[in-house]
């Protein structure tokens, strides 16, 4: 039931990026020509809100089910 949710959850991020993209693209085409769009930057805004939201949801089901992992220390990423 999990791997579902998962799953759904997944496909929920992924079709918010597609919505991102497609107000993004709006929003560029109306600066473009000069103009602001004020309605595709709060889309925007709201979706990548959304998104994070989403995200922060799929975190918490994944570490009430076992499948999450502590990510790699940054230190050996760094190369200080």
């Amino acid at each position: 039931m999990i791997q579902f949710a998962l799953q759904f959850i997944n496909i929920v991020v992924n079709l918010l990026d597609a919505l991102k993209t497609s107000f993004s693209h709006r929003s560029m085409a109306a600066r473009s020509l000069g103009k602001k769009d004020s309605v595709s930057e709060a889309a925007v805004a709201g979706l990548s809100l959304l998104k994070v939201w989403i995200n922060i949801f799929s975190l918490d089901k994944k570490v009430a089910s076992g499948q999450y992992t502590e990510p790699q220390s940054p230190e050996k990423y760094l190369h200080l």
